[in-house]
């Protein structure tokens, strides 16, 4: 609150302030209420149209209020901005598997490796996709892969999927 009370005094002596609104949209979207934080990442980018992380966290604005198109249609236009935006892909798959579009999430885990090959969360969600896909065999290899590069759940997957390493 006492950051949110702060962006609103910067931002009644100027409106222009394009980062207060950006970071009063992360301070809502932190603190749990998206559709907030939706209204002032817009205004962001209204007063700066190419602020790829505001376009960015409306996407996670629109993920945490699971409407996967619109969180998608965002980081692909940040994505647009930001080419190698490792989050743009990791966090677009991450919608793409939500939805069931496996073979895309699959492809934007393999682009946000392609950026960062140590890149450990893609490499464990690519492996959990490939055994969502039922590539059993791939999938654990590439989850032996997540495990050395520091995936967290790597060896709980392993154990659960591919007899345990």
């Amino acid at each position: 609150q006492e950051a949110l009370d702060k962006y609103e005094r910067l931002l009644r002596v100027d409106t222009g302030y394009y980062m207060a609104f950006y970071n009063m949209g992360s301070c809502w979207l932190k603190a749990g209420y998206p559709r907030e934080a939706l209204g002032y990442y817009q205004r962001a980018i209204a007063r700066a149209p190419k602020l790829d992380q505001a376009i960015e966290a409306i996407g996670a604005a629109h993920y945490q209020l699971k409407e996967y198109d619109q969180a998608v249609e965002a980081y692909t236009r940040a994505i647009r901005l930001k080419p190698r935006s490792i989050s743009g892909y990791y966090n677009r798959a991450n919608c793409h598997y939500q939805m069931g579009a496996l073979d895309k999430a699959l492809a934007d885990y393999d682009m946000a490796l392609k950026v960062d090959p140590r890149y450990a969360l893609a490499m464990g969600n690519k492996g959990m996709t490939l055994m969502r896909m039922e590539r059993t065999d791939e999938a654990c290899a590439v989850l032996r892969q997540a495990k050395a590069i520091g995936y967290q759940g790597a060896d709980r997957a392993l154990a659960a999927y591919c007899g345990g390493g």
